[in-house]
């Protein structure tokens, strides 16, 4: 039989061992969403692709504000025919639970909806806008074609989102100061990211809305930094 002296000691041991394995465990967790959102990411990358060769154009992000004062987001539904229907690929399981009304909800709240967002702003700069009423040098309610990415290796596509969206930090319409539309932070302080090209990376999310020519301009179809913007909706 075990004395008392000797099973305070076991138990003690054991703390120790868990106290040193649960870092170790909480790590490999994180890396396992981690991975599982890059794998979602990759392909949304490949549904768009599909996409772009259906249709020779990029997916517009949203429609419906000039007329209820709402967005409705339909790039994820104008994806998921190439996604075989399954809304999950839009779901990071580092993100918080679903809501009920998981791609359906409106941005009327600007509460988070999805885990990702799609770079609407990115067909802004250099194309003309059929919509003078923003006055800006384009809109996301209108589709660009496949030819308007110069650079598609360095053009962000889609990302993850710490709201409803995921915009370029300056033209969002209070710019640098919107960070709810800055990418999100939910691995390791970065956010996984699609390009145009579609490959996938981590970026620290303080790299990603650095205010660099070069970093600006992966956020543009043209690859240009547009100094000029942002522009005050």
């Amino acid at each position: 039989a075990f004395t008392l002296l000797e099973l305070l000691v076991v138990i003690a041991i054991i703390a120790i061992l868990t106290g040193l394995l649960l870092p170790s465990l909480s790590r490999a967790k994180a890396k396992g969403k981690a991975a599982l959102c890059q794998s979602n990411l990759r392909q949304q990358g490949l549904a768009l692709f599909s996409y772009v060769e259906d249709e020779g154009k990029y997916p517009v992000a949203g429609a419906g504000w000039r007329v209820t004062g709402t967005t409705t987001f339909l790039w994820p539904h104008l994806l998921l025919p190439h996604l075989g229907s399954n809304v999950m690929i839009f779901y990071c399981p580092a993100d918080k639970p679903l809501p009920p009304n998981y791609l359906v909800r409106q941005r009327d709240d600007g509460n988070p909806w999805m885990s990702y967002g799609y770079n609407a702003e990115g067909g802004i700069a250099g194309f003309p806008s059929p919509d003078p009423m923003l006055g800006l040098a384009g809109d996301w309610y209108s589709p660009i074609p496949a030819s308007a990415v110069k650079v598609p290796v360095d053009m962000i596509a889609i990302g993850d989102s710490q709201a409803d969206g995921m915009g370029d930090p300056w033209l969002t319409p209070n710019g640098v100061g919107a960070p709810d539309s800055w990418p999100g932070k939910k691995h390791n302080l970065g956010a996984n990211v699609l390009f145009v090209d579609a490959h996938v990376t981590r970026t620290p999310m303080r790299k990603l809305v650095q205010d660099t020519d070069e970093n600006r301009a992966r956020w543009n179809n043209d690859h240009e930094p547009h100094r000029e913007f942002p522009f005050s909706i």
